[in-house]
């Protein structure tokens, strides 16, 4: 019962729950995304920079949120299918709970690279008001 491990599954995995997810990680890439052309830029004041770059570690902590939520509610429909079903394999029930785990990993590494980008950029503005 070996799949493939792709993009395109990850995301299938994911199911409906993705699409709760996915705009909170896109909100963190655009925020991302304007810090970075607002430090590079340096048009406004550092403490607006500063203000704006809060959004960055928010969203990123939303998308990791909603992505342990989704195992939790992962987990519920695989134990609730576990409970009705009359022949289970452990092959099922270890896929299902692998498949589980896909949002929270989604949430993670978002939450991740989001956290690294936004230490990056506060360390480049720090350094330019220091100069």
């Amino acid at each position: 019962m070996q799949q493939e491990m792709s993009l395109v599954f990850f995301f299938q995995a994911m199911g409906p729950w993705l699409w709760v997810v996915l705009p909170f990680s896109l909100i963190t890439l655009y925020a991302i995304v304007k810090g970075t052309i607002d430090v590079i830029k340096a048009e406004k004041k550092p403490e607006k920079i500063y203000r704006e770059m809060h959004a960055i570690p928010f969203f990123a902590s939303l998308t990791a949120m909603l992505g342990f939520i989704g195992q939790i509610l992962g987990l519920w429909q695989a134990i609730a299918a576990i409970i009705v079903a009359t022949d289970v394999s452990p092959e099922i029930v270890l896929m299902g709970f692998r498949i589980s785990f896909f949002s929270t990993i989604y949430g993670i590494i978002t939450l991740l690279v989001a956290l690294v980008c936004w230490f990056i950029l506060i360390q480049i503005l720090n350094k330019r008001i220091s100069d």
